[in-house]
């Protein structure tokens, strides 16, 4: 069973939320743009600019009504079910 759920974006966030950006920028416009402006806006010093407006926006929004949200997902092991697990058992389950 998966709990899932939006909760508001914490500073720990920051990182995975970035790193997320990046990964959509390189894959949405892979066939749009030069490799050259991609990497400029994709590479290790767009990476920290990224980070540092991501964390600008969880930790100090420009008002209260804005807020960044997170989606999450939990792998929850129920104890009183039959498990039935592929490749990697409990270990996989559980990351």
């Amino acid at each position: 069973m998966a709990d899932v759920g939006v909760r508001a974006a914490r500073h720990d966030d920051v990182a995975a939320v970035a790193s997320t950006q990046i990964r959509a920028w390189r894959y949405g416009y892979r066939d749009f743009l030069p490799e050259g402006p991609l990497e400029q806006m994709t590479g290790k010093a767009a990476e920290d600019l990224w980070r540092r407006q991501w964390d600008e926006a969880i930790v100090s929004p420009p008002s209260r009504r804005h807020r960044v949200l997170v989606a999450v997902e939990k792998v929850v092991l129920d104890t009183d079910a039959f498990p039935a697990l592929g490749p990697g058992g409990v270990a996989a389950a559980a990351a």
